[in-house]
């Protein structure tokens, strides 16, 4: 998915620069340890992870990365025994990267059977399987406009004329976005961007927190974990919705490099129900398999259960090839200078 999750992490993500250091779950207690390359915020959890190191008799340590360049790049630079990372950078990781020749896409035919065909779809890697999932979500401050399942782009951004919109920054997400409504060709599809926001407050960016707590916020489009955790730190009226035509899935994925026991018995845990759904519900994402949400956020639950409802429309993010990539990269820096950018 490639994205910010906990904004009072933004600091630490300057330290990751200095320092080469892994994160020790727990002090070491066994012989074997795991190492793990992944974005932050999935294993803070201790008690999860100690879980996992006691169940295989293992210390697991493990990297955090900010960025998808900083994923390639760390990637590379040592080894690691088990990877969790956006589906945008998985061309790279399965070309890239030692295929151990362990087949764990058995474990996927236990997802729901929504996520399960589209797996077998992607024809990933048998070393590879979903973390967790995400949706993206609009939201409204309800005490300003009033968006219904029914609005389309325009009609959505409209309502944002003359206030302020924030837009999660992503080219995949947002030319996903666009096509979901339209069929561009892709080189013009940015085009169409500059039309719908012209005349509103544009920020573009991946920490809500601030931005809600305007007055004059109006509309914004975002990761639903970084849309709840932002909710839930304003007092403003704000409101969520999973778009039937218009949001999309997004996924993070895990894939392993060592063929040792305990490397695979960590892969193993990590990809099982129990251990994604927990993830997924503490940092308010989706979990592959089907389940429902008992989290006690009431946005996050009511945001599950629509999940689960719509999950058999929902667009899922769209692939690029590395050249599109390159491309759509550099068409999306021009554009926010066009509208203005601000983060």
């Amino acid at each position: 998915m490639g994205r910010l999750r906990f904004k009072e992490k933004v600091a630490i993500a300057l330290l990751s620069l200095l320092s080469t250091n892994f994160c020790l779950a727990s002090e070491l207690q066994y012989d074997k340890t795991v190492r793990i390359l992944t974005w932050w915020g999935y294993l803070d959890h201790d008690d999860l992870v100690r879980e996992v190191e006691t169940a295989c008799k293992v210390n697991i340590s493990y990297d955090e990365f900010y960025s998808n360049p900083e994923f390639i790049r760390r990637s590379q630079e040592r080894k690691y025994d088990l990877l969790i990372y956006s589906d945008t950078v998985g061309d790279f990781v399965e070309k890239k990267m030692p295929m151990p020749g362990i087949d764990l896409s058995d474990i996927a035919n236990s997802y729901h059977p929504v996520v399960r065909d589209q797996f077998k779809q992607e024809q990933h890697a048998k070393n590879t399987l979903y973390f967790v999932l995400s949706g993206t979500v609009f939201l409204w401050n309800a005490d300003l406009v009033s968006l219904t399942s029914n609005d389309s782009i325009s009609d959505i951004f409209n309502k944002g004329k003359g206030k302020t919109v924030a837009l999660l920054d992503d080219y995949v997400e947002i030319l996903t976005l666009l096509m979901n409504e339209k069929h561009h060709e892709k080189a013009d599809i940015f085009s169409m961007l500059k039309s719908v926001l012209g005349g509103s407050n544009l920020i573009i960016t991946n920490n809500l927190g601030r931005i809600l707590k305007s007055k004059d916020f109006a509309i914004g489009y975002a990761w639903s974990g970084e849309a709840i955790i932002s909710m839930s730190e304003t007092n403003q009226n704000i409101k969520a919705m999973m778009h039937p035509s218009l949001s999309h899935i997004s996924k993070d994925l895990v894939s392993l490099l060592s063929s040792d026991s305990a490397s695979l018995c960590v892969a193993k845990a990590f990809t099982g129900k129990k251990f994604i759904s927990d993830v997924a519900e503490r940092s308010f994402y989706f979990s592959p398999y089907k389940k429902e949400s008992h989290a006690g956020n009431t946005v996050y639950d009511r945001l599950y259960k629509e999940f689960n409802t719509k999950i058999g429309e929902l667009v899922w993010l769209k692939k690029f090839t590395v050249e599109e990539n390159k491309f759509f990269e550099k068409k999306w820096l021009q554009i926010k200078v066009d509208l203005g950018y601000k983060a």
